[in-house]
């Protein structure tokens, strides 16, 4: 880890756990309970004199995200409603000062080091606990400027208390002033100095985009992200129907399959897949999520070479089978639409060494006629539940043919395809 550049790891780690805790929890009514219902915050802020967590346990969070083949975790430290759980100067409302006496950042960092996962922290620099932040900087100008250096004292104190931290994800560079006294909220959050101040303090850790600046990471939230840049691309998922945070009335969990398929296609694009969890007010992980993680951990330990390091699609049509992966001078074709028979894989030029089922091991028939790759031998039923991969080994890396690029709806140059209908 000495010599890496900033983000070497990102890319290889694929999968991550989202956490997010805090004193919503104990309501279980999501992450943004005290704003939707618009509650009292007086008697919001009494959470904190109850929430103790009694039942968290870092080493057992860290286990759960390692037995589900997650590489990396993020976990708030500080959500919009203001209340920190990590130990900071700049106000008495976080975990340390108040029932819980602990700081959770501390116990989570420490538990994710021992166990080599790579750590990242969550920071929402809006705060529905202050009031200059709801007055704005025009109405409340000293009031304002105190805010924002709160914020700014907050941050620094993630950089240096922690150790090495390798993601920061930053959340909401939207404002609630005039528009038009104030048309850019990176001006007013000072984004660049946020930047700067990370870049100095933690040199290695990669920054998403959403202080409103350009950085490292584009976020695609509840949606599956591409890399389309120099950056790194993060799709973030909730596990359940809506929420973030804890919602114990949400019955709607997504299924193993499902996140399965979505990670698949994530990793196609070559984002990485940000899995989210809110535990219980009590510490604890609902078991519906512990049993979730244990089905992808499942999938994972047999597919991991089809996900962890893969690089995107190198651009296949692929809508009529699934999604596909590339590593090195092998292709990994996700299956989320079985073939009865046969398989069509236009657009390669190279010969094919071994085609098989990751799974099983059953062996394929694959045959390169001319640019078409063909592939023969599948069982009738799918050798798993969740998304089979099959796995084709080619004489070296990818090469494509013109047709690759000839995608329907957005092909280029389509009177190249006369000749395809003269066949």
């Amino acid at each position: 880890m000495k010599n890496e550049k900033r983000g070497d790891w990102f890319n290889e780690a694929k999968l991550g756990m989202f956490i997010h805790f805090g004193i919503y929890s104990l309501l279980g009514r999501g992450e943004q309970v005290l704003y939707r219902e618009h509650l009292s915050h007086s008697e919001y802020r009494n959470l904190a004199d109850k929430f103790t967590a009694p039942r968290f346990n870092a080493d057992e969070w860290v286990r759960i995200a390692k037995d589900c083949g997650m590489r990396y975790m993020v976990m708030t430290a500080k959500h919009c409603d203001g209340f920190c759980l990590f130990d900071t100067s700049t106000t008495d409302y976080n975990s340390m000062k108040k029932a819980a006496k602990k700081d959770f950042i501390h116990e989570y960092v420490k538990a994710a080091r021992k166990a080599g996962i790579r750590i990242g922290i969550y920071y929402s620099p809006m705060d529905w606990n202050d009031p200059a932040y709801f007055r704005g900087p025009e109405k409340d100008t000293e009031g304002f400027s105190k805010f924002i250096r709160k914020v700014h004292e907050q941050i620094r104190e993630l950089c240096t208390n922690y150790g090495k931290i390798d993601e920061f994800w930053f959340d909401g560079d939207m404002h609630m002033w005039d528009k038009n006294s104030y048309p850019g909220s990176p001006a007013i959050w000072q984004s660049q100095k946020i930047l700067k101040m990370v870049r100095k303090l933690q040199p290695g850790a990669l920054v998403n985009e959403r202080l409103g600046i350009p950085a490292d990471i584009q976020t695609s939230e509840r949606h599956i992200g591409k890399k389309t840049g120099k950056e790194f691309s993060e799709t973030c998922m909730v596990s359940q129907h809506r929420w973030w945070g804890y919602m114990k009335g949400d019955r709607n969990w997504h299924s193993a399959k499902e996140i399965i398929e979505q990670l698949c296609f994530a990793a196609a694009g070559q984002s990485n897949y940000l899995l989210n969890v809110g535990p219980m007010g009590n510490g604890r992980m609902p078991s519906r999520f512990i049993k979730l993680t244990k089905e992808i951990g499942r999938w994972m330990k047999t597919h991991g070479d089809a996900i962890y390091g893969a690089e995107a699609n190198p651009g296949l049509e692929t809508q009529t089978y699934g999604s596909v992966t590339c590593k090195g001078n092998k292709l990994f074709i996700h299956i989320l639409y079985w073939p009865e028979k046969i398989m069509h894989l236009p657009g390669i030029k190279n010969n094919i060494i071994t085609a098989k089922i990751v799974s099983t091991g059953r062996k394929l028939k694959a045959i390169n006629n001319d640019g078409h790759i063909i592939i023969s031998g599948f069982p009738v039923n799918p050798p798993d539940k969740m998304m089979p991969v099959i796995e084709l080994e080619l004489d070296g890396k990818p090469r494509l043919t013109g047709w690759a690029k000839m995608h329907l709806w957005t092909a280029k140059n389509k009177s190249s395809l006369a000749n395809w209908v003269k066949k």
